[in-house]
């Protein structure tokens, strides 16, 4: 008689046949596409079909969600069974897998149109995040990021160092000549952001000569802020495209063994 793991295991390995990835990949694109036709008014006739499509993907969802949180101690190699089963269920593919299967159990326990509307409507559009499950880019991105995740972090952290020390300088040198724009140092983190990366929405922007030299030395500085993740990202992406392909299929089952 086959014994809880193995069936664990039959599980885990049913999930992850070709047949089940290409069903699953079919129903999110499919759903996703329902919810941006049914956003047209002119598509309004088919909102029963729409329906249909949502509550049948929601459905097959919820059965998927069952059985990985049946199968999660074995994803995670976890002695304990309740031990892999909330490893999966608090990581980003559990909550992704949850928020999913909203629109076919939701209404079962909700009687309120609007929340159950709500709830509904941000299920059908979360499950475009479902596709990182079955996407090798992602894998792949994933690999990437993971090997440069500490310098990321730095640089990250010396991006938002740069921009909150900017935002206050900009607030005391411009909130006198505009208090309307810099009312507060929130207004000068606005414009710091908008400012260093290079997008310059033009609402807000310096009118002293202090307050506009300040900007254009920070809009250079923020050229080369900026794009230290960027030139991190692109090397890691570059290492990896260099690796041998056995090394990289590795790292990539690694990172595919924990992304639930």
């Amino acid at each position: 008689m086959m014994n809880d793991r193995k069936l664990m295991q039959l599980v885990l390995r049913l999930l992850s046949l070709k047949p089940i990835r290409w069903l699953m990949g079919f129903l999110i694109t499919t759903g996703i596409t329902a919810t941006v036709l049914n956003s047209y008014s002119e598509m309004s006739k088919y909102q029963n079909l729409f329906y249909v499509i949502a509550f049948f993907s929601a459905f097959i969802f919820t059965i998927e969600y069952v059985l990985r949180i049946y199968s999660a101690p074995v994803l995670y190699n976890s002695k304990k069974k309740w031990h892999g089963r909330i490893k999966y269920l608090t990581s980003f593919m559990g909550v992704i897998d949850f928020i999913s299967i909203l629109p076919f159990t939701v209404p079962y326990f909700f009687k309120g149109d609007d929340f159950v509307g709500s709830a509904i409507e941000f299920g059908r559009i979360m499950i475009v995040f479902k596709l990182f499950r079955y996407s090798q880019s992602y894998h792949t991105i994933q690999v990437v990021l993971s090997s440069i995740r500490y310098e990321l972090m730095t640089s990250l952290s010396f991006v938002a160092i740069i921009v909150s020390i900017c935002a206050v300088f900009m607030y005391y040198l411009e909130s006198a000549a505009q208090p309307d724009k810099f009312s507060s140092i929130g207004e000068g983190f606005w414009w710091a952001v908008i400012t260093f990366t290079s997008i310059g929405y033009g609402d807000v922007y310096p009118v002293t000569s202090l307050g506009k030299i300040f900007a254009g030395s920070m809009a250079i500085i923020g050229l080369i802020v900026f794009a230290l993740p960027t030139a991190l990202v692109s090397g890691a992406y570059i290492n990896y495209l260099q690796q041998p392909e056995n090394k990289r299929k590795k790292e990539k089952e690694e990172i595919s063994g924990t992304e639930e």
